[in-house]
C-alpha cells in the first residue's frame, strides 16, 4: 500500500509539473533554450555601449520583425480531424505571405527585399563567400556579437561593427525614404 502511494505521489508531481529531482532538493539545470532566452539583446547593448543610433535600432528591430513574419508562414502546421481529412485553404499548400499583416507584408516588399537584394550581391571585407548580408542577418537575427561574426568570417577587428552599422543606415534610408513617399501621395 505504501509503496503505491509513493508511486501515485511521484506521478502527480510529474504529472503536475514538479520533477522528483525538484522535490529532492536536487537542481535542475535550465534546458539550452532556456539558456538561449537569458542572453543579452546585441543590438539593445550595442545600442547602450554607443555603437549604434536609435535609427540604426529601429531599422534592426524591423528587420528582425521580418525575418519572425517570414518564419511564420514557413514553418509546417498541424492539424487533427475530419478539417485536415478534408484539406482547404487553411491546411493545404499555401503562400507564405499568407500568415503576414498588410503591413508587414509592405514592409517586405517595398523596403526589405530590395535591401536585401543589395546587401546580398555585396562581398564584404573582400573576402569571397562572405556576403554583406549574412553578417548583418548574423548580429540582428541570430543574436551574434560582432566579435564572434568576426572570428567566424576571418574579419579584421571593429569591421563587423562598421558592416553592420552601414548595413543598418541602410535600411534605415530606404525606410525614410518610403515614409516621405506615402507623405507626398495624395489620399
Amino acid at each position: 500500500m505504501t509503496a503505491r502511494k509513493n508511486r501515485r505521489a511521484r506521478l502527480k508531481r510529474i504529472a503536475f509539473g514538479k520533477p522528483v529531482q525538484a522535490q529532492t532538493g536536487k537542481g535542475v539545470p535550465p534546458t539550452p533554450e532556456t539558456l538561449r532566452k537569458l542572453e543579452q539583446d546585441v543590438i539593445s547593448v550595442l545600442v547602450e555601449a554607443n555603437g549604434l543610433t536609435q535609427v540604426q535600432r529601429d531599422a534592426a528591430m524591423e528587420i528582425r520583425g521580418i525575418h519572425e513574419a517570414v518564419g511564420r508562414g514557413m514553418f509546417a502546421r498541424s492539424a487533427i480531424g475530419p478539417a485536415a481529412a478534408r484539406g482547404g485553404f487553411n491546411y493545404g499548400p499555401r503562400d507564405f505571405t499568407q500568415n503576414m499583416s498588410s503591413e508587414e507584408l509592405r514592409i517586405w516588399e517595398t523596403r526589405y527585399l530590395p535591401w536585401s537584394h543589395e546587401l546580398a550581391v555585396a562581398i564584404a571585407a573582400g573576402m569571397p563567400g562572405t556576403r554583406w548580408l549574412q553578417l548583418v542577418t548574423d548580429v540582428v537575427v541570430d543574436n551574434a556579437t560582432p566579435a564572434a561574426v568576426e572570428a567566424c568570417y576571418r574579419l579584421p577587428a571593429g569591421s563587423a561593427l562598421r558592416y553592420l552599422a552601414e548595413g543598418l543606415d541602410r535600411y534605415g534610408a530606404r525606410r525614410n525614404d518610403r515614409r516621405n513617399d506615402r507623405r507626398r501621395r495624395p489620399v
